[in-house]
């Protein structure tokens, strides 16, 4: 079973027993993780896959907007 078979299961399943936020919750968070991962079989997905999905996330939401370049750093006075 493909990734994204056992995520529609999932969510197909959870409806009427979680709310639609907490559905759309997962949806947003597992649809990127296929996207990075590639669709693949559930049983081939290793917590190396995960390490990795991980760390382009925290890379993600850390790295440092196109923007800030924009600003200078020195201080007002130097």
């Amino acid at each position: 079973m493909l990734i994204s078979e056992a995520m529609q299961r999932f969510y197909t399943s959870m409806q009427g027993v979680l709310s639609k936020n907490t559905i759309r919750f997962y949806v947003n968070r597992l649809t990127p993780m296929v996207e990075y991962l590639g669709d693949m079989p559930v049983d081939q997905v290793s917590t190396d896959h995960l390490r990795r999905w991980r760390l382009h996330l925290c890379l993600l939401y850390t790295s440092p907007s196109p923007r800030d370049g924009l600003l200078s750093r020195m201080p007002s006075s130097a």
